[in-house]
């Protein structure tokens, strides 16, 4: 974001140099209106929360922001009964990371990151009342379907998979989801793909820094 122009205005701003940008990777449109708005209550509790570690931003391929998340460990920011709802999810698993997180379509959503005593991370994610939209664990590739793999070879042919996650719940539609982030040339992929191998979804992440005022 660029300043507004007062003596002083970069001198009065928080920065947070660990962001991402997801933006859609093929066919972006050039706009001549200004950037989408962002959430002002998660720009809020990014400057406030214990623990932020970084923003991520969703655009379609017209530039509008569709999803806002802030990553962080502020326990008191997730209602209990979200962090109780994903305890009974992954029993005997303890909370490490939480995410706050704004849809254009479904509005405020909580994301508890948890990590079992062998290892494996999953996360649950939630309306504000507690309703389980979906739970999100990560796999290795041995345990990808057929048709996954196929596509993630086919998508960015020669790429290094960095993590791979399956996604399961209410919200998903079919039920079930994977996600894969492939590194190829220095360049980070995102791809969402359904178990029959259909590509939903395939973007890049850009690298940015976000400047919020703090006064």
């Amino acid at each position: 974001m660029t300043g507004s122009g007062e003596p002083g205005y970069c001198e009065r701003m928080k920065s947070f140099p660990l962001l991402a940008a997801m933006l859609c990777s093929m066919g972006c449109a050039t706009s001549t209106v200004g950037p989408g708005r962002l959430n002002h209550e998660l720009l809020s509790l990014a400057t406030n929360a214990h623990g932020t570690r970084k923003i991520e931003l969703h655009s379609d391929k017209n530039g509008t922001i569709t999803k806002m998340s802030v990553y962080h460990q502020d326990v008191s920011r997730v209602p209990e009964a979200i962090r109780k709802l994903a305890e009974r999810q992954f029993p005997d698993s303890k909370i490490i990371s939480m995410e706050t997180e704004n849809y254009a379509d479904a509005g405020l959503v909580y994301e508890v990151e948890l990590e079992s005593p062998d290892g494996k991370r999953c996360e649950v994610s939630a309306l504000p009342d507690a309703t389980l939209r979906y739970t999100e664990c990560r796999l290795s590739s041995d345990g990808l379907p057929a048709p996954v793999s196929q596509r993630i070879a086919t998508t960015v042919p020669n790429g290094t998979i960095e993590e791979l996650e399956v996604l399961k719940g209410p919200s998903i539609a079919g039920g079930e989801e994977y996600r894969a982030e492939v590194k190829l040339g220095g360049v980070e992929h995102y791809l969402r793909i359904s178990p029959s191998g259909e590509l939903l979804r395939h973007g890049i992440v850009v690298p940015a820094s976000i400047e919020v005022p703090i006064q």
